[in-house]
């Protein structure tokens, strides 16, 4: 007899080696110390100008960052700034100027500033307001980090899993930024993030390049692009304090430019690895882009608004609210490798991307028609300008919505491998199932039989329909199972499956305890592994179960899948045969 070929193997239990403990002792403290600064100093945003330092006796205004506050001063790009409070700043670069202005002018004070502007020394005040969301980094820092721990507890001993916590664990603390009231403290803390960020980078690049494990590592990309990638992460940072090779004036225009760099970057070798990728491998590299969807769209908004509209309100809103939603990246990482198949990533991906174009269609039709339109309605209907937006958005986005189920079922054949929702052919067995001729339960039995085969492709399918107290074989392809089940073993079978409805997973996916007894029993008999049972119950008796192999193309079966094998158990079971 054949064994359970495609059931799964168990992992072996690893316990953390010595290069795993001596990554968490350095590394998890490091991330307590500095998330916990950064939140007893949350409110506090720093400072909201950026200087430039290199090759000048002072430093000069450079800009202002877009998503930082910078108070109420008359600081102007190009001044010379000569002296904050008390201290001079001869000399003074970015880092040695941020962890200043924290010691000068904390939270709550306003100092004073010395400046020159076009050869005339000026004073003003000079104060850090407070963070309008200072809380939208912590779920980040904390979520990369919690990831990162839980996969190197489950999963110890391991090279990706060693890449992956040192890469998480190093992004929770570049995220975890803060301000102290001691210059030391936060120029050597803002000094070493500064430093790590480009190997940070080059870290996830690596991690990147190796998931989905089990990879062919010749198939792999080389660690030149992951190093490419960190090197672009260095570029603005170098040219900031050391005067080039770019103009420290688009400093944050750069910033912005290698983000969307990175995650095109993130995205090529996601994709790489996904046509290349096992069926597994492929869900699993789904749940990723998934996470980076989710957190890449309203930064993409924000810069973009920030880029062409910098006078419009809500950039802050926008980039603060991506930042966490950041979040869904670690924890679709953690899907990907505990729980791939937790719960069905091509749906969650069709209506991600089906709602991400109905936003984007009614942001342009806002954007074109907003204003003439909701300024006429409110000079004709009595209404103030600002409630004729309102109004009209929200006729717009009622509007839209039956636009976007016009054009799912199109988006969800992008993420189907059999190019359409298995729904489809389920509602159309729904309707057979309804039209058939209720007493005779053979044929029943073997219309689920067919049609479950056509939509799902197993390597092999079979049905037994009850006869009797005997089980006799109904439908059979891609297999040999025997013509007649009798006696002890028939009943036994069918004491085991006794008012079971569900459809239920017997291996692949994950055998669940309580299966494990009836799989061993569906295994021996037909001496095939089965990986789903769907049970049959017609008129509200046993009719008989149908047997599914894994998929022909290795994917796996889905929790809609399961969801909908259950739909049509639920349908004979109600239906009255006579």
């Amino acid at each position: 007899m054949s064994g359970p070929a495609d059931a799964p193997t168990p992992e072996p239990r690893h316990r953390l080696q010595a290069f795993d403990w001596l990554l968490v002792v350095v590394l998890v403290p490091w991330f307590g110390l500095c998330i916990g600064l950064h939140i007893a100093t949350i409110e506090s945003a720093g400072a909201g100008v950026f200087v430039n330092g290199a090759g000048v006796e002072y430093p000069r205004v450079a800009g202002f960052w877009a998503e930082l506050p910078h108070g109420d001063n008359d600081l102007e790009v190009g001044d010379v700034l000569l002296q904050l409070g008390s201290v001079d700043l001869r000399g003074v670069h970015w880092i040695r100027f941020h962890a200043i202005v924290a010691e000068q002018a904390p939270l709550g004070t306003t100092s004073s500033i010395t400046y020159e502007r076009d050869g005339v020394r000026r004073t003003t005040a000079f104060s850090v307001p407070a963070r309008e969301y200072p809380w939208s980094r912590v779920p980040m820092a904390v979520g990369f980090a919690l990831v990162g721990i839980i996969v190197m507890v489950r999963r110890p001993g391991s090279p990706d899993t060693r890449l992956l916590f040192s890469a998480f664990l190093m992004v929770g603390i570049s995220q975890s930024a803060f301000v102290s009231p001691s210059r030391e403290v936060t120029f050597v803390f803002a000094g070493i993030h500064t430093a790590l960020a480009p190997f940070t980078v080059f870290l996830l690049g690596v991690w990147a390049t190796r998931f989905p494990p089990g990879q062919d590592p010749r198939r792999r990309l080389g660690l030149w692009v992951p190093a490419l990638a960190g090197l672009i992460e260095a570029i603005p940072t170098l040219s900031f304090h050391f005067g080039g090779p770019l103009p420290i004036e688009s400093f944050q225009a750069q910033t912005y430019a290698v983000d969307g760099v990175l995650g095109a970057a993130l995205v090529f070798i996601l994709s790489w690895n996904y046509f290349r990728a096992d069926p597994v491998g492929k869900r699993q590299v789904k749940w990723v882009v998934l996470g980076v969807w989710v957190a890449e769209l309203p930064l993409t908004f924000s810069a973009v608004l920030a880029a062409a509209a910098p006078e419009v309100d809500g950039f802050l809103l926008l980039h603060d609210l991506g930042l966490v939603l950041a979040v869904a990246v670690p924890l679709g990482v953690l899907i990907a490798i505990v729980q791939f198949n937790l719960f069905d990533i091509d749906r969650l991906l069709g209506g991600t991307v089906s709602y991400t174009l109905l936003l984007v269609l009614l942001a342009i039709l806002g954007e074109v028609m907003l204003e003439p339109l909701a300024a006429l309605a409110a000079s004709r209907m009595g209404f103030d300008p600002g409630t004729g937006q309102l109004v009209f958005v929200g006729v717009l986005a009622a509007a839209l919505i039956p636009v976007q189920r016009v054009w799912r079922p199109h988006v969800d054949r992008i993420f189907f491998s059999a190019g359409k929702p298995p729904e489809e052919g389920i509602e159309a067995l729904l309707e057979e199932i309804h039209a058939a001729d209720h007493a005779d339960g053979e044929a029943i039995v073997t219309l689920i039989a067919t049609r479950v085969t056509e939509l799902f492709a197993p390597v092999w399918s079979v049905a037994y329909q009850q006869a009797g107290s005997d089980l006799e074989l109904g439908y059979a392809v891609g297999a040999t199972p025997p013509q007649r089940i009798e006696g002890d073993p028939a009943r036994e079978l069918t004491t085991m499956l006794g008012v079971r409805v569900q459809p239920m997973r017997l291996h692949a996916e994950g055998r669940r305890d309580e299966h494990q007894s009836l799989a061993e029993r569906v295994d021996a008999l037909l001496d095939v592994p089965t990986a789903i049972l769907v049970p049959i119950r017609l008129g509200g008796a046993p009719g008989g179960f149908v047997c599914l192999g894994r998929k022909q193309s290795g994917d796996v079966y889905t929790a809609t899948d399961l969801s909908l094998l259950a739909s049509v158990t639920h349908q004979t079971s109600i239906a009255s045969f006579a």
